[in-house]
């Protein structure tokens, strides 16, 4: 697989679960019957650069400035995926989950400490982590779904939810 940056818009995410229902697997995968997120292989980033993320559905804009630029081409072949919430980072690779929050990423030292003696490979640095925030920092995440997908990794990056 492809490694790709993922944008979904979540207003038009939540009206298609409401009205065109949704399945959940044992698994806790949640899918619908339309697609709503976007993925962009590495050969696709400049193009989005310059015409920007529209939403399909409702044409909400996500205007994708230098920062977030610079992170999608720096980071989509990296050996973990890296999600985007509204108030931490997710790095994912084949061994663990490691959250860093926003309150963390300010601490060098905090990092640091979960970084420590973490295969480089797999792992961001330091300085990738302040980048990454960064970039974090200019997207509205109560509007949008934002992570990269790596395709180095053993298993794909799915959105798991729970039943209420």
């Amino acid at each position: 697989m492809e490694s790709r940056l993922v944008i979904g818009c979540k207003s038009c995410f939540k009206k298609v679960k409401k009205k065109r229902g949704y399945t959940i697997n044992s698994e806790g995968l949640l899918r619908t019957p339309i697609t709503v997120h976007t993925a962009y292989t590495i050969h696709e980033l400049y193009e989005l650069f310059f015409e920007h993320y529209n939403c399909p559905y409702c044409d909400n804009k996500l205007h994708i400035e230098p920062e977030i630029m610079l992170f999608a081409n720096d980071f989509i072949d990296k050996h973990y995926h890296i999600i985007f919430k509204p108030e931490h980072i997710e790095i994912i690779n084949d061994e663990e989950t490691i959250i860093f929050k926003d309150e963390e990423i300010e601490v060098s030292e905090s990092i640091t400490n979960k970084l420590n003696n973490k295969d480089t490979k797999n792992y961001p640095s330091l300085d990738e982590i302040q980048t990454i925030y960064q970039a974090k920092r200019k997207v509205d995440l109560k509007k949008w779904y934002f992570y990269i997908e790596s395709g180095t990794t053993k298993d794909p990056y799915f959105i798991k939810y729970q039943r209420n």
